[in-house]
C-alpha cells in the first residue's frame, strides 16, 4: 500500500498470495505488476499459474504464451503450456515440442516427464504412455499425479488388475477429498 507504483512489491505479494492458497488476490497482484512492468516475463508465468489454479485454463494459456514471448527458455512455463494444451484439446505436436525442450534442459523433472506421458495418453499411444509413467513412478515413488496417470493408462491399455494396483497404492497417497473421490472413480472403471 506504501508504493502502488512498485512492480516487484506487486509480484512480491502475488507470489505470497498464491503460496497463501488465494489465487484470486494473487491475480489481482501480477495484473497490477503487469500494468506496471511490460518486460518481464515472470509476471504473466506467475499470472497464468494463478489463473491455471482457478481453473481459468484458456486464461492461463494466454498467459504462459505472454510469458514465453518474453522469455522462450523458462523450461516451467513451457511444462505448464504443454500440460494446458493436452488437457483443452489444444494442438498435441505443439504441446510435445513445449516440453521435450522443457526436458533438455531439466531431463530428470518428473513433471516434465509426466507431461510427456500425458500428451502420449491424450494421443492414445498408451504403451509409450505406460512406460513413461513408469519411469517417473521409479524417480518418484510418492507422486500421486503420476500414479493417477499411470493408472488411467493401464485401464485404457486394458490392464485393469495392473490399473487397479497403482490406483489402490495412489489411493494410500491421496490427502484431499477430491483426490479420494478421483481416484475412487477410477477405480470403479478399472473394475
Amino acid at each position: 500500500d506504501s508504493n502502488p507504483q512498485s512492480a516487484n512489491i506487486a509480484l512480491q505479494a502475488g507470489i505470497a498470495f498464491e503460496a497463501g492458497g488465494d489465487p484470486a488476490k494473487a491475480i489481482g497482484e501480477f495484473e497490477r505488476a503487469e500494468k506496471l512492468v511490460l518486460a518481464d516475463a515472470r509476471v504473466p508465468a506467475f499470472l497464468g499459474k494463478a489463473r491455471e489454479d482457478l481453473g481459468q485454463k484458456s486464461e492461463a494459456i494466454a498467459a504462459y504464451r505472454k510469458s514465453l514471448a518474453l522469455d522462450n527458455q523458462n523450461p516451467w512455463v513451457m511444462n505448464n503450456l504443454a500440460y494446458l494444451l493436452s488437457e483443452t484439446g489444444g494442438d498435441l505436436n505443439e504441446a510435445q515440442r513445449l516440453v521435450e525442450s522443457a526436458l533438455r534442459q531439466s531431463p530428470n523433472d518428473p513433471s516434465f516427464n509426466d507431461t510427456v506421458g500425458w500428451i502420449y495418453f491424450r494421443k492414445k499411444d498408451f504403451p509409450s504412455a505406460i512406460q513413461i509413467f513408469r519411469r517417473v513412478k521409479a524417480m518418484n515413488p510418492r507422486n500421486l499425479e503420476c500414479r493417477i496417470h499411470l493408472g488411467q493408462a493401464l485401464i485404457a491399455q486394458g490392464a485393469r488388475s495392473q490399473a487397479r494396483s497403482e490406483l489402490e497404492a495412489a489411493l494410500a497417497l491421496a490427502i484431499s477429498t477430491e483426490e479420494k473421490k478421483r481416484i475412487q472413480d477410477l477405480l470403479r472403471n478399472a473394475g
